[in-house]
């Protein structure tokens, strides 16, 4: 069940989003929307450009979400990412916030109940994210910031059917 409510400081982590420096990855082959890929010489597929997808563990903005929801452990940062059908490896339920001036890129989520569309900027939205979810297009400037909990080594990757 997906359950939404105010972010606490959306202005604040907008600002912080739109200064950040995006290191970006080559490695989200499993949610990278029509994005071409190559094979790397060690053998892995990847992609040809990166996608602005960042994992962060420290900085202002894990201080920022951790000062409002302290049981956080890692935070996914991302800058104009249209994922596809996939499932996360989260430890219990995320939380995603969507920040930016854009329209559409709500997120899709398969709930048990039936497909949920999560679209409201400047809330947090807690979900199951090992239940398949995508996002829907969109146009403009967004962002996303996924909050979540690392599961314990060897824990099953996702509930039900999904994409891969």
């Amino acid at each position: 069940m997906v359950v939404s409510f105010p972010c606490e400081e959306p202005d604040y982590l907008l600002e912080l989003m739109r200064k950040r420096k995006f290191q970006g990855t080559k490695l989200r082959t499993n949610v990278a929307r029509g994005q071409p890929t190559e094979k790397h010489p060690s053998g892995r597929v990847m992609l040809k450009e990166a996608v602005l997808s960042d994992v962060v563990k420290n900085g202002r903005i894990m201080n920022c979400v951790r000062k409002h929801h302290p049981w956080v452990e890692q935070l996914t940062l991302n800058k104009n990412l249209a994922c596809t059908r996939h499932c996360d490896r989260n430890e219990g339920n995320s939380l995603i916030c969507f920040l930016g001036d854009f329209e559409g890129g709500g997120l899709f989520v398969e709930e048990p109940e039936g497909v949920q569309h999560l679209a409201e900027k400047g809330v947090w939205y807690e979900y199951n994210g090992r239940h398949p979810h995508w996002t829907e297009d969109f146009v403009g400037e967004r962002f996303s910031i996924v909050a979540y909990r690392k599961p314990p080594k060897g824990c099953l990757r996702c509930i039900g059917r999904h994409g891969r």
